[in-house]
């Protein structure tokens, strides 16, 4: 149950946007940016997604967790167990990340940003340049090194928003809301919960 008493039983982070346009529709520009835009991190293979759901799943935030396992499936990601009849996936990804990254079957250059979000994460107090250095050795450059601390960062705090409204993962909503991710973005969001509260 959601601890807003404005929400409504079983609300989702939409019912959020409508409530709350003034300041969430902006933090939606950034999302799209952030998560859709320009970056070294391939936005067709989802790789942004992945290190979203990986993080929220280091979080126990099981609405955003879910949800970003969702829209990485979307992008062909072999993802969890809850998905995989859906999806046709054999391996529980991101949790096989939380659980061995090192035998995860995902290309090495990659392992290094789920290392630096591991960290990042759980104690970000204790980092040090020997973090980024490990980064930067393989192979990301300045540019790269900066999105993945943003990408990292966007998680950490809508888990923790998600958390203080408490919101519930529901399978239902949640891929539904996925696929419009995947198929439309973020920045359409706001069209869609424009359209919702003109309804």
């Amino acid at each position: 149950m959601a601890h807003l008493r404005s929400m409504p039983e079983n609300g989702t982070f939409l019912d959020i946007l409508k409530t709350h346009t003034g300041l969430m529709f902006p933090w939606l520009d950034f999302e799209q940016a952030l998560l859709r835009g320009p970056s070294p991190l391939s936005e067709g293979e989802g790789e942004r997604e992945l290190l979203v759901a990986y993080v929220s799943g280091l979080n126990t935030c099981s609405y955003c967790h879910r949800c970003h396992t969702f829209v990485a499936a979307e992008y062909g990601h072999r993802c969890h167990t809850f998905v995989a009849a859906e999806y046709g996936f054999p391996e529980d990804l991101p949790a096989r990340l939380i659980e061995d990254l090192d035998t995860a079957e995902i290309e090495d250059q990659l392992k290094a940003a789920f290392r630096f979000a591991t960290k990042l994460t759980e104690s970000p107090a204790r980092m040090t340049d020997g973090d980024t250095a490990e980064l930067y050795d393989a192979g990301w450059d300045d540019g790269t090194v900066f999105h993945i601390i943003a990408v990292i960062s966007y998680p950490n705090f809508v888990n923790r928003l998600v958390g203080g409204i408490g919101l519930e993962a529901n399978d239902g909503p949640l891929r539904e809301i996925a696929k419009m991710l995947k198929t439309t973005g973020y920045a359409s969001i706001k069209e869609f919960v424009e359209g919702e509260a003109g309804n």
